[in-house]
């Protein structure tokens, strides 16, 4: 719509609507967006990239989760931080993939990002649902 009105749709305006799609739980929407910033030129903040990881999350679509983290960490766009990591595992967790839980929280570690404790709750829920 920005386009139709005149706008350039920059990375603060995707983040925005990127966010606005994981709210309302439209993860398709989100990740179509994050890719057509990409497509556009505009390089996705952290900000949009984590309302996309989360709306994977919270839409139990791990496998789109790490589909995006991959694509992002290829496109060397992506900036992880606490939300970014809690998130993917967070999906994974939900899907008992205890064992890319695990994975994660050695990947943050290496990344030197400290996760939280709602970090190691999703985490140990994931080991949990799946007897581990």
């Amino acid at each position: 719509r920005a386009r139709s009105e005149g706008l350039t749709p920059d990375a603060v305006m995707y983040s925005a609507a990127i966010s606005a799609c994981q709210r309302v739980q439209k993860w398709e929407a989100a990740l179509s967006l994050l890719s057509d910033a990409r497509s556009q030129g505009v390089t996705p903040n952290v900000i949009a990239q984590n309302a996309a990881l989360s709306s994977c999350e919270k839409a139990a679509r791990w496998e789109a989760a790490l589909k995006l983290w991959a694509d992002l960490k290829d496109a060397i766009t992506l900036e992880p931080n606490v939300v970014s990591f809690t998130a993917l595992i967070g999906a994974c967790g939900r899907a008992s993939h205890w064992a890319a839980c695990l994975d994660l929280l050695d990947e943050m570690v290496r990344d030197t990002v400290s996760p939280n404790c709602i970090t190691l709750d999703a985490a140990a829920n994931a080991c949990e649902r799946s007897g581990h």
